[in-house]
């Protein structure tokens, strides 16, 4: 076995635990500032902290992690998806993109490993707005581009996102405090993983698409695409965009 081999099996491993942090019990749901959500965070935020970590959970209920460098001036790479989850999710889909980098983290912490810039690690609150209706909560909180108008949002019980924070023990009035726009971070990485349970189930061929984002430029290959849907559900447009490799935009 290889030096890196219990670290991959560690990260397998970690998604099996979160699976079973789902509302449903019959498949994963793990929506944004549910007590299974909260749940996610304190688990991650707890194997953070074995890897050698500085954790916390900002004002919009995403969790973080810092590999501090002890190098002057250093500067701040940030990687992270997100915990949350669509209703009948693939334990794989954004859960990946924390548990693996945890893991490299975990490594260089064994083996006394010093990184010349800090390494921040983000897990987003939400991304996927199955709850709210709107979706990047998280990573719009983080990029200070937050709107009021979403306060008052409500579930499909009736709960508004103030209430949810409020249940959360959070105040969405500081929601701000999350912004990082005004901090040293230098770069953002997401390792992402687009997985549903029928392919799994199928043993099926995997689909991958890779995004290089600027501010002005999008950079976009896409080789196949997967849905989290069942394929013979779906008969739309995007389904076989082989020939798309570029496009351009003003803004």
């Amino acid at each position: 076995m290889t030096t890196l081999a219990p670290y991959a099996i560690q990260t397998y491993e970690r998604c099996d635990v979160l699976a079973h942090f789902s509302q449903d019990p019959d498949c994963i749901n793990r929506q944004y500032l549910t007590p299974e959500h909260l749940q996610a965070n304190r688990q991650v935020a707890q194997w953070m902290e074995q890897a050698g970590m500085e954790t916390w959970q900002d004002a919009a209920a995403n969790q973080w992690g810092r590999y501090p460098s002890k190098a002057p001036n250093a500067k701040t790479l940030v990687i992270g998806s997100h915990l949350d989850t669509v209703p009948n999710s693939g334990k794989y889909d954004g859960i990946l993109g924390v548990l693996a980098p945890l893991s490299l983290i975990h490594y260089l912490h064994d083996h006394h490993i010093e990184l010349p810039f800090h390494l921040e690690l983000v897990g987003f609150g939400d991304e996927e707005g199955t709850r709210f209706g709107a979706t990047l909560l998280g990573s719009c909180a983080v990029a200070g581009t937050w709107q009021e108008k979403w306060n008052d949002l409500s579930d499909e019980n009736g709960i508004t996102l103030r209430q949810a924070f409020i249940d959360a023990g959070l105040d969405i009035s500081e929601v701000k405090k999350a912004s990082r726009q005004e901090t040293n971070v230098d770069d953002f990485f997401e390792f992402h993983i687009e997985q549903g349970p029928v392919l799994g189930a199928k043993r099926s061929r995997c689909w991958c698409g890779q995004w290089y984002c600027r501010s002005k430029t999008l950079f976009y290959h896409l080789e196949r695409l997967s849905r989290t849907c069942r394929h013979s559900t779906y008969a739309d447009a995007p389904r076989c965009p082989s020939g798309c490799k570029r496009n351009d935009f003003s803004d």
